[in-house]
């Protein structure tokens, strides 16, 4: 069979050669038949249609258009992320310079509250991905040997006022170690969460970052979330680029207690700060 092969094939050749115009028309049919194959092809990929070449290559463009598409949106969605980010940290650096330079005392603890009215929600809607999620935002700060809600949104009056956290929880993880506590599962098997026995709410996402500076811990920037997987690795880092800002607003604050009571005592002693 073999040898039927070649003897055909050198016979085709021996007659092609004899005949002057016989390879130039035969390229040239070839070539208008690949124009042609190339022009079906495209036709058939703009309308959609899976597309087979030579039984070996298998193009579908409707899934390769709708994971481009998928690959856009979230790579759209990261870029509005970072923004949001960056001016909510640019917001936080400027009012917290404000705070230090330009707030009597007098004045200091209204200014606090617009900056954490501020950044609370700007938080929560900055690492919002899942549309119906929800999220809670407190900076959790030491009470005793608990912790407690020193700025808080998504909780109630009396949650604010009375929850008290120990220090085995997940935020008493992050501040006793100063480590970074992430999960997105709460109640998967193994996890250190433990549901405080008076909540009402139900999350499945925690992450807790430490505020600090070295090894000096002021408290706990605490986000939750309803749905499981919530945050991201970039979550993460953002929130802890979000504690170092925060922490010399804590420190500040501190500062600022402390000279508040210091003058009144001073008053009650009948000294005079002036």
């Amino acid at each position: 069979m073999d040898k039927f092969a070649e003897e055909l094939g050198k016979g085709i050749s021996e007659a092609v050669g004899k005949v002057p115009w016989a390879m130039p028309t035969i390229a040239g049919i070839m070539i208008v038949a690949i124009v042609l194959f190339a022009i079906m092809t495209f036709w058939r990929l703009k309308k959609g249609s899976e597309v087979t070449i030579a039984g070996l290559v298998n193009i579908k463009p409707n899934e390769i258009v709708e994971q481009l598409k998928k690959d856009f949106d979230s790579l759209n969605e990261d870029d509005k992320q970072k923004t949001q980010l960056l001016r909510l940290m640019n917001h936080l650096t400027v009012e917290i310079s404000n705070i230090i330079c330009n707030t009597t005392n007098e004045e200091f603890f209204e200014t606090r509250r617009s900056i954490y009215d501020y950044l609370l929600p700007g938080i929560g809607s900055t690492i919002t991905k899942q549309k119906r999620n929800n999220h809670r935002v407190a900076i959790f700060v030491k009470d005793g040997d608990q912790l407690r809600i020193h700025q808080g949104i998504g909780y109630s009056t009396e949650g604010k006022k009375n929850l008290r956290l120990a220090m085995d929880s997940s935020a008493g993880y992050a501040f006793t170690t100063g480590e970074l506590y992430s999960s997105g599962e709460v109640y998967s098997a193994g996890n250190r969460f433990k549901k405080h026995p008076k909540a009402t709410k139900e999350y499945h996402s925690l992450i807790c970052v430490p505020i600090k500076c070295g090894n000096h811990i002021l408290g706990v920037l605490s986000v939750d979330g309803e749905e499981p997987n919530s945050f991201t690795k970039d979550d993460e880092d953002y929130l802890t680029y979000l504690t170092n800002s925060l922490y010399i607003l804590l420190h500040f604050e501190n500062f600022m207690e402390i000279m508040i009571e210091s003058r009144k005592g001073g008053e009650l002693d009948g000294v005079s700060n002036n």
